[in-house]
């Protein structure tokens, strides 16, 4: 996702929150983190851990800007079944996909490109996700949010 929105911006977005559950379960959310600096990294990504090996999960990720206002929850990702060997991601980063991927028995990891929503807009849709289901149907996950 570009880091920069595409006219300037008076407050800027510096942190991000996860949240997860198992599939029709309740959300548990994690602490919210502040994004790296543009200069440090060009990726973004955080682990969760105590997962339950076999179970199904499901992602969600919200931005939050210099001023404490936060964006809507994206839509949950597919849900990933938590076994080894991981599954294989279905976007790539570079194409702005939001990864998810299982690291052991209990932690799956999530990785994204950092990116802008741009100020003065009445409504904006980011994609964060893009994949296609098994009978071949594009799902798109996204932030919907108001900013101002």
């Amino acid at each position: 996702w570009p880091r920069q929105p595409p006219q300037p911006c008076a407050v800027r977005l510096t942190q991000y929150q996860v949240r997860y559950r198992s599939s029709g379960g309740d959300w548990h959310q994690l602490p919210a983190v502040e994004l790296p600096r543009e200069e440090e990294t060009s990726v973004v990504g955080c682990q969760v851990s105590d997962l339950d090996y076999g179970f199904m999960y499901e992602f969600g990720l919200r931005l939050g800007n210099a001023v404490n206002r936060w964006s809507e929850w994206s839509p949950p990702t597919a849900p990933l079944r938590l076994e080894l060997p991981p599954p294989e991601p279905g976007q790539t980063l570079e194409h702005g996909g939001l990864r998810v991927a299982v690291v052991s028995t209990t932690t799956a990891k999530l990785m994204w490109r950092p990116f802008s929503i741009p100020c003065r807009s009445d409504r904006t849709e980011v994609p964060i996700l893009v994949e296609e289901d098994l009978s071949g149907a594009e799902r798109k996950a996204a932030v919907d949010a108001e900013y101002e």
